[in-house]
């Protein structure tokens, strides 16, 4: 994490009326390992709120070496593709879905599976939405998207 980050993130704060639904909740993040996910679960996580995070990721040990310093108790990696909400039976609080395909060369090579993968990952978070009581859901995309 460049110096820049580290920076934002240790001046990252939430009003309380934001903290409060979040405190002691659980947290799916998808796309962890990307720019947004990753500075979202470490923002989230200097908070000190008792937020637990399940990290469905394709890489395991990249997330393991991205999250080192705060993998415990609270911070799970799952290893799971885009299809995580096709398997996954515990229940969340939120999802923060920022999972994409990003690789510009694979986008303009593979456009329609690029589009697929989003489409339907999403749908599966839906879906795993509907069937499953959340307080919330929220897609998020870079610009290479």
């Amino acid at each position: 994490m460049n110096p820049i980050q580290q920076q934002d993130i240790a001046a990252f704060s939430l009003p309380e009326d934001l903290k409060k639904p979040l405190a002691n909740s659980t947290i799916v993040v998808t796309g962890a390992t990307g720019l947004i996910g990753s500075t979202f679960v470490r923002c989230i996580d200097s908070l000190k709120i008792g937020v637990k995070f399940i990290l469905p990721v394709r890489n395991v040990e990249k997330a393991r070496d991205m999250f080192a310093d705060i993998i415990s108790p609270t911070v799970q990696i799952s290893p799971a593709g885009l299809d995580f909400f096709n398997s996954y039976t515990d229940g969340c609080d939120y999802i923060v879905h920022c999972a994409s395909p990003t690789n510009g060369a694979y986008m303009s090579a593979h456009p329609v599976e690029t589009f697929n993968a989003t489409v339907d990952s999403t749908r599966s978070a839906l879906d795993f939405c509907r069937q499953t009581p959340v307080k919330g859901m929220v897609y998020l995309s870079s610009i290479e998207y």
